[in-house]
């Protein structure tokens, strides 16, 4: 197995300079837990819908995106093996990184994924 099929493909974009509620509705709408943020058309960082609705919705209308922006501090190239790409996740601590062509995000790796590959391949053998 190859590391992009765990990877989720950038699908659901917002500019830096959005409202909060409109990523939230994206979201909802095309129900994704993350939307991609861009200044331009650089690719910045991103936004899970969990952390917005924890939020009282009343104040989405009034906060950037910006402000719930999780910038992309860890990338790992989309030929690296996805044992290494779970050692780097583990180290680093945190719970997603970018997947990385061509020196751009073509989508986003999370622990949850490759625990869930770990599950299924368990279950399966």
């Amino acid at each position: 197995m190859r590391l992009l099929e765990l990877t989720e493909p950038v699908m659901l974009t917002i500019s830096v300079n959005d409202y909060a509620m409109e990523a939230q509705r994206l979201m909802a709408q095309q129900q994704s837990g993350w939307i991609v943020v861009l200044e331009g058309l650089q690719m910045i960082g991103v936004v899970f819908a969990q952390e917005l609705g924890a939020l009282p919705p009343a104040t989405l209308n009034d906060l950037d995106v910006r402000e719930y922006l999780r910038p992309f501090p860890l990338t790992v190239s989309s030929d690296v093996s996805i044992e290494e790409a779970k050692r780097q996740l583990i180290r680093s601590g945190l719970d997603f990184m970018a997947v990385m062509e061509n020196n751009q995000p073509i989508g986003i790796l999370t622990l949850a994924s490759l625990e869930q590959k770990r599950l299924q391949q368990r279950q399966a053998g």
